[in-house]
């Protein structure tokens, strides 16, 4: 049986750039790729598998332990460090600063929403909190980021 070297060469590197640029891709995060198209066509599309997707529980674990890591010097003992109050947008999900965590203004960086999309990427941005709607727009544009890259 002959095994067209290009083909195989695609398959190697789509595995490489999994296990690089997943952090998720040990176990955690099922990151099957399938093959489309022609059988006889040796230039095949690679598409990824959306069963990568994960539940709103482990979002919210995703969203408590990056929001601890950035406000960890901030929060006092037992504090809660987000609010119960959260938005979605089609693939991302916003999560707000306990409003009771105090942070200086020369770590004004450091007040941020967290951004999660449904497949685990984190991300810390501008905190629109209370204006929901500016919250709502600026999370439809992350929305559209994660699903323009496959995040």
């Amino acid at each position: 049986m002959l095994v067209n070297p290009f083909t195989r060469n695609k398959i190697a590197f789509i595995e490489f750039a999994a296990k690089k640029y997943c952090p998720y891709y040990a176990g955690v995060c099922d990151l099957n790729f399938t093959l489309a198209g022609n059988p006889k066509n040796p230039s095949m599309v690679y598409q990824k598998d959306i069963s990568a997707q994960i539940s709103y529980e482990e979002i919210r674990a995703l969203a408590e332990e990056a929001a601890r890591k950035e406000w960890q010097q901030f929060l006092g003992m037992g504090q809660a460090a987000l609010l119960d109050q959260c938005l979605n947008v089609q693939r991302a999900w916003m999560f707000f600063r306990n409003p009771a965590i105090l942070i200086p203004t020369e770590a004004s960086m450091k007040k941020c929403a967290i951004v999660i999309s449904d497949r685990g990427e984190v991300r810390t941005t501008a905190d629109f909190y209370p204006d929901l709607n500016k919250c709502h727009e600026y999370l439809q544009i992350m929305s559209n980021h994660f699903e323009e890259r496959g995040l």
